[in-house]
């Protein structure tokens, strides 16, 4: 008997969601996908196509309505080719790494179920002690106007809602009891995991899909990668001094030019040549002893209450090593 399934990743973020969408991307162009996968792209989703294709724009539509016209027919396009794939348990995956915090469970579920046999829905959990750290980093390297700081107590007072979600307790309980006859899986992201196979092969295996096929360009390739402290501290330094200096004619416009730069120059250094524009070899920057266990206090108790009650699975040791490595146990 055929049983048609919809696995939406809900990141969150910093936690491998474009690398999966780059694997799978790739994958999809390669043919090396197995059969029962479908993974939408090209004619089955809107026309996407390019490097890494996600569907969450689109699925970002149930954030305010109900699915519209286009958005169905896709959802209705892509059970179809599910059930002409036949097999026990044809699936597909779609990664929409802000649907955790941002998408309404029983909306989500209304729009996907009318077209496949079982919903599935997938968290990865990263320890905040790095997480953070990745969060953090990210928002140094964006050109957005606001004030900038490496120091996560001033992002967590900000009320920054992407840390906010790291939350996994409160993740859990917003979509468990919406999984309703569907499913929700949370799965540790652990800190070895960028840039390898692991994280990927960890989805595959909760899911029962086999082995994931390799892929071009993936093993060893850090898409986002954290700069160095130097090459941090030069980010935050020119969006720091944009605010000062706004004031004066065609300021922001050179310390943008120049934030840019430094953007393609630090991100040399930690990809390619492993050399700061100081001389420095590049070691990626990451908070302190202190801060790190400032982040493990913060979700401490969240986290505790996350750990008694998740559904551990066949991945015992891993999450073991997960409290480990968010501080919460030793």
């Amino acid at each position: 008997m055929t049983v048609t399934r919809a696995v939406v990743h809900l990141g969150p973020i910093k936690s491998g969601t474009t690398a999966l969408s780059r694997y799978l991307t790739t994958a999809v162009a390669d043919r090396v996908l197995p059969p029962h996968i479908v993974y939408p792209t090209g004619e089955l989703w809107f026309g996407r196509s390019g490097a890494i294709v996600r569907q969450r724009a689109e699925l970002e539509r149930l954030i305010e309505r109900e699915p519209d016209a286009e958005l169905t027919s896709a959802l209705a396009g892509v059970g179809a080719e599910l059930r002409r794939r036949g097999g026990e348990h044809p699936t597909a995956l779609f990664v929409i790494e802000t649907g955790g915090a941002r998408l309404d469970p029983q909306r989500t579920t209304a729009a996907l179920a009318p077209h496949v046999d079982e919903v599935v829905y997938v968290v990865m959990a990263r320890p905040q002690t790095t997480a953070v750290t990745s969060i953090v980093a990210q928002r140094a390297k964006m050109w957005d106007g606001e004030r900038a700081s490496l120091d996560p107590r001033v992002h967590i007072a900000r009320g920054d809602t992407d840390i906010r979600w790291l939350d996994y307790d409160a993740l859990q309980a917003k979509w468990m009891p919406s999984a309703g006859e569907h499913r929700l899986i949370m799965l540790p992201f652990l800190e070895g995991d960028q840039g390898t196979f692991r994280g990927i092969q960890r989805l595959f295996d909760a899911l029962d899909l086999g082995a994931a096929p390799a892929a071009r360009g993936i093993e060893g390739r850090r898409i986002h990668p954290t700069f160095s402290r130097e090459g941090m501290q030069a980010l935050v330094d020119l969006k720091n001094s944009a605010h000062r200096w706004a004031w004066v004619p065609g300021a922001t416009a050179r310390l943008e030019a120049r934030f840019r730069e430094a953007v393609t120059v630090y991100h040399a250094s930690a990809i390619g040549n492993g050399v700061d524009p100081s001389g420095r070899p590049y070691r990626p920057w990451r908070f302190d002893d202190a801060e790190r266990a400032w982040v493990a206090e913060h979700f401490r108790a969240a986290n505790e209450r996350f750990l008694a009650t998740v559904d551990r699975g066949r991945f015992e040791q891993e999450w073991q090593q997960w409290g480990r490595e968010a501080g919460v146990t030793t």
